[in-house]
């Protein structure tokens, strides 16, 4: 009872209220939360503190950076159903400021992706060192109609999948990969197609594909598990998905070398999502990378029915 009480009493306060709000629909750390509300770090570290006490809402730490969200799970979700159901006076404006706030993430990578387009093979083989990704994906990739490489960037497993699948799909974000992807690569039209579209909001039918693959991707997503919720709808019942990412770590120089939203996943994490979404692993392996890093090899079978 006393704990029901203190959260009726965190949310009395209106601007602990809107903050509450927001963070029932969207992820934010401090910075993005001070360019909604427009308030100094302090107030808002105060109202984050007492929402969080109270159990209203809960701190993911990833490296030296904090991300908050509402506490569902531990509040239930009848809890929040009623929070927004009643609604308040700035919730309107407030949504559409965090929505603005949010999205300039997605186009902040798309910037730094079509900036170093032409130089990312080779960023990327500085963080791959001798780690021979084509060799581990040929041996993980089945034979299939269509496939589909999920951040394609400048195209380098297009080959590898056009040897695999009667027909294959690019998809990324960046105009500026997808033009460096036809630069670098002889594509026969009428089995490769490059689409530029949001891996959270897949230009591709449902269960469009017998096998999609993102490699070394999913960490720059700022929300992964809504991602691959997603690509588990465009993979036909029974067909494969694999997943190459980072394993976690605190290099934090990876946000700004290469852009990352997250210091890379747990085991747990990325089974949990894939369970979720409904996609039972079939065989995972572990990779070592540059400078003591990490990353896993995970192929995925989405169930029937």
């Amino acid at each position: 009872m006393m704990l029901i009480i203190e959260r009726f009493k965190a949310l009395a306060d209106p601007t602990r209220l809107r903050i509450y709000g927001v963070l029932l629909k969207h992820e934010l750390n401090v910075n993005e939360l001070l360019s909604v509300f427009g308030m100094g770090q302090s107030r808002i570290s105060r109202h984050l503190k007492i929402l969080t006490d109270c159990g209203l809402i809960q701190c993911r730490k990833d490296g030296l950076w904090s991300f908050y969200s509402a506490d569902t799970q531990q509040t239930g979700t009848s809890w929040s159903d009623l929070i927004q159901h009643m609604g308040y006076e700035q919730e309107h404006k407030d949504l559409e400021t965090a929505a603005r706030v949010f999205n300039r993430r997605t186009e902040d990578t798309a910037k730094f992706f079509n900036t170093v387009a032409e130089d990312w093979e080779r960023l990327k083989q500085d963080l791959l060192d001798s780690a021979d990704l084509e060799k581990i994906l040929d041996k993980l990739i089945p034979k299939c109609g269509v496939a589909v490489d999920l951040g394609c960037g400048t195209g380098y497993l297009l080959p590898l999948l056009s040897r695999k699948a009667a027909q294959v799909i690019g998809v990324d974000n960046s105009p500026g990969m997808l033009e460096e992807a036809r630069k670098r690569h002889r594509f026969d039209a009428s089995r490769v197609s490059l689409r530029v579209g949001e891996l959270a909001h897949l230009p591709l039918r449902d269960a469009e594909v017998d096998c999609a693959v993102m490699t070394l991707v999913l960490h720059h997503m700022s929300e992964p598990e809504k991602v691959i919720s997603e690509i588990a709808k465009v993979i036909k019942n029974g067909k494969t998905f694999v997943l190459i990412d980072l394993a976690k770590h605190q290099n934090e120089a990876m946000r700004t070398r290469y852009h990352d939203r997250w210091l890379g996943f747990t085991k747990s994490e990325i089974q949990t999502w894939l369970n979720r979404a409904g996609l039972a692993i079939e065989t995972e392996a572990t990779i070592p990378l540059k400078n003591g890093l990490e990353a896993f090899a995970i192929r995925a079978r989405k169930k029937r029915g």
